[in-house]
């Protein structure tokens, strides 16, 4: 391994490309942005994915990687508190039965399921991910050597990148190339999930989206002057301008301040573009939440 190798790697995974953001050192500083294109010949083209992801891995020699999953890999749902139900078992064939629920008898097969971390008597978010992908991601990882610390997918890092400003109450609205995740919580635990394509990136066509779901949730309209704080990671979105709308309080994600600080510069003496940081804008995030 070469000394310049970074210590970790935090990978963004999405069908089409693997992003790769190089860290060194105890404090995680940044020293590199890297990606691959995908050479995917059909949807779920998951050989082709683990083929970038661990040629992209070999190339920068690090020792442990993490992995966040772009929400166009995922699927989520809700899944309310069953006191009745014993063990772990019982709990995994619920989620199963709420999976098929919603995407249909006989979807479940093939998902694993991951439980966000509720308390005891709360509606938990659960995503599915492809048992196939994490399966190849763990035995790549393993042969190459290379440490996997976690697998997370984007809606949970973009819940994570707000970690001191979340409201008891609230709504998450996290934005991809193609696809739109939206999710809403209260005293309960979590209240609704949606994760849909979209073809329109105004930032008003998103918030007319978010307007749809909270109506679907009986959210929408708010009543009096009550406003819903809603929290918005839409990191290749930075630079426009979001509507603003009676009702609705928007609070969106932003390149913290002190990250340029830890931008090492590269050997040609040349810092990274803000235009480049804004493309790596979803990877940056799970290396900051």
């Amino acid at each position: 391994m070469s000394l310049l190798s970074p210590d970790s790697l935090l990978l963004y995974l999405a069908p089409d490309k693997v992003q790769a953001v190089q860290l060194r050192g105890w404090r995680q500083q940044i020293i590199g942005l890297q990606q691959l294109p995908v050479n995917a010949e059909q949807p779920d083209d998951w050989p082709a994915l683990l083929d970038a992801t661990l040629r992209l891995v070999k190339t920068l020699g690090p020792k442990r990687v993490r992995v966040v999953l772009s929400d166009q890999l995922v699927r989520y749902f809700c899944v309310q508190w069953r006191g009745e139900l014993r063990n772990p078992t019982e709990e995994l064939a619920f989620a199963r039965l709420s999976f098929e629920d919603t995407y249909g008898v006989g979807s479940g097969a093939g998902w694993r399921m991951i439980f966000s971390n509720e308390s005891p008597g709360l509606t938990r978010l659960t995503a599915a991910v492809p048992e196939v992908l994490i399966a190849g991601l763990q035995e790549s990882f393993q042969h190459a050597k290379v440490k996997l610390t976690s697998v997370r997918p984007q809606l949970v890092s973009a819940v994570q990148a707000f970690p001191k400003s979340l409201t008891r109450v609230g709504w998450i609205v996290s934005h991809e190339a193609t696809r739109l995740s939206i999710a809403g919580w209260d005293s309960g635990g979590w209240r609704w999930v949606s994760s849909s394509r979209i073809e329109n990136h105004a930032p008003n066509q998103l918030v007319a989206r978010l307007q749809q779901e909270l109506m679907l949730a009986a959210a929408w309209p708010v009543v009096g002057t009550a406003q819903i704080q809603t929290f918005i990671c839409a990191p290749t979105l930075a630079a426009q301008n979001w509507p603003t709308v009676d009702g609705l309080h928007l609070t969106t994600w932003k390149l913290p301040v002190d990250v340029l600080a830890r931008i090492q510069k590269t050997s040609a003496g040349l810092s990274m573009t803000e235009s480049k940081m804004t493309e790596f804008g979803h990877a940056l995030v799970g290396v900051l939440s």
